[in-house]
């Protein structure tokens, strides 16, 4: 009697200690599909107003995301593929495939593929396929032609600001902001020969990172030699990156898109060198066969453009599942036997 009552407590108690043990265990990060009603083929991927998500597609379409929920917007450029968002269309210029969809802003002549926009507080830098395009003055101009020009990038280093435009095939081209209308001049010094440029992103010192078909790669300031970053990502595509904010720790979390799927990075940063702590690890694999092309930060979490959208969430395993059950199972045997065992009498 004495030790049936003993055996149920025991199984009782690891029912307990398996159930904390289950709560406590973090969730294995994986991106969960969110995709569109219409199920269109996502193009791009911004930040909107209130949290909100805005989601562009090959079918011309702007979507909101919002509470779980997607409403399409009223917003129609004619048609077109939207290549790029940078916020709010009403207030922002959207790119397309046949040039600039803009409702207040200074009409563009050309109708080049856009490929990445970039507003400054007097202007705007256009990327498309047939170069660089900046809007001063109200006037449009043509700083740098004949490249196909992919993705742009702000920096500030030093206390000035420079302008950056990755190319497909031709490396990297800077200039100063204030000298944004003339030529921009090569910035490709260290990088592999034929190089396309797919990404930015700038550290927490001002340094700028360039994602593209053979790695990663830093460079400690404008016009200086580029660096690989290591961290096993030589043979990789990088075809988007987001740092986060530093932690108390002073470490940036860099993600990365790449054709397999998300990975992770943490930097540290130095007075005169950048580095990784750690090789490059996959946070989430994609399946899908369409590259990561957008990270988007949103309150405590990321959302992911690649041909759909997903949200990176912390999802359980089947260890966590079976550690449930067990738990649950060990609680009702623990119970039973506790049920079952007789009663000392009274007296």
């Amino acid at each position: 009697m004495h030790s049936q009552r003993l055996s149920a407590a025991v199984l009782a108690a690891l029912g307990l200690l398996l159930l904390t043990a289950a709560f406590l265990t973090p969730g294995e990060p994986r991106l969960v599909p969110i995709g569109l009603p219409s199920g269109d083929h996502v193009t791009a991927l911004a930040a909107g107003d209130g949290d909100s998500l805005l989601a562009a597609t090959q079918a011309g379409q702007i979507w909101r995301y919002r509470d779980g929920l997607w409403t399409r917007e009223r917003v129609d450029p004619e048609d077109r593929v939207i290549t790029v968002l940078i916020g709010e269309p009403r207030h922002h210029p959207v790119g397309t495939a046949r040039g600039l969809w803009w409702q207040a802003g200074v009409p563009l002549a050309a109708a080049p593929r856009v490929l990445d926009l970039l507003e400054l507080d007097d202007g705007l830098v256009l990327a498309g396929d047939d170069g660089v395009r900046v809007l001063a003055e109200g006037h449009w101009h043509a700083p740098m032609t004949g490249s196909f020009a992919y993705r742009l990038q702000a920096q500030t280093r030093d206390g000035q600001r420079y302008l950056h435009v990755g190319t497909i095939g031709e490396g990297i081209y800077s200039v100063a902001a204030a000298q944004r209308l003339e030529p921009w001049q090569p910035n490709s010094r260290g990088l592999p020969e034929g190089v396309k440029v797919l990404s930015f992103a700038v550290t927490a010192g001002g340094r700028l990172l360039a994602g593209t078909d053979q790695g990663l790669y830093w460079q400690d300031g404008p016009g200086q030699d580029w660096q690989p970053l290591g961290a096993d990502l030589a043979d990789q595509r990088i075809l988007a990156l987001h740092r986060a904010a530093a932690d108390e720790a002073d470490v940036q979390r860099l993600w990365i898109g790449t054709d397999d799927g998300l990975l992770a990075v943490d930097l540290a940063e130095y007075r005169d060198n950048l580095e990784a702590r750690a090789t490059a690890r996959t946070v989430a694999p994609i399946d899908e066969g369409v590259g990561i092309g957008s990270i988007v930060a949103r309150v405590g979490h990321l959302a992911i453009g690649a041909g759909t959208v997903y949200e990176l969430r912390d999802g359980r395993s089947g260890t966590w599942l079976l550690m449930i059950l067990g738990g649950l199972g060990l609680l009702v045997v623990g119970a039973w036997l506790g049920l079952r065992s007789p009663r000392r009498p009274a007296g």
